[in-house]
């Protein structure tokens, strides 16, 4: 299940730096899907017995999606705050310019 796991924020990761359309993230989502109706099925189920919720559980993927897609952002959006690597610094510089001249 890790290897999956693993396997799942790779390909998220990579289809957000590729500028074309990526095809495997059409299988991310559906297991991500699968995995989320496996969740409410397993948390009905906890809850109409009355038990006790056991520590195994399917893995909650999408909130894992969620916090993947926000790393590779925030991944690529410090990339870009590098002079070296990206124009916003420039950009900044140009409109602070443009304010004190203003």
């Amino acid at each position: 299940y890790q290897s999956l796991s693993k396997e799942l924020w790779s390909v998220v990761k990579e289809s957000l730096s590729n500028a074309k359309p990526y095809p495997a993230l059409e299988l991310v989502v559906q297991v991500i899907e699968q995995e989320e109706e496996t969740d409410k099925m397993y948390l009905a189920r906890v809850k109409d017995s009355g038990h006790c919720m056991p520590i195994a559980r399917p893995r909650q993927f999408k909130t894992k999606w969620v916090e993947a897609v926000n790393g590779s952002v925030n991944e690529r959006l410090n990339l870009c705050n590098d002079e070296k690597n990206g124009p916003i610094n420039s950009y900044m510089d140009k409109l602070r310019k443009r304010i004190i001249e203003e």
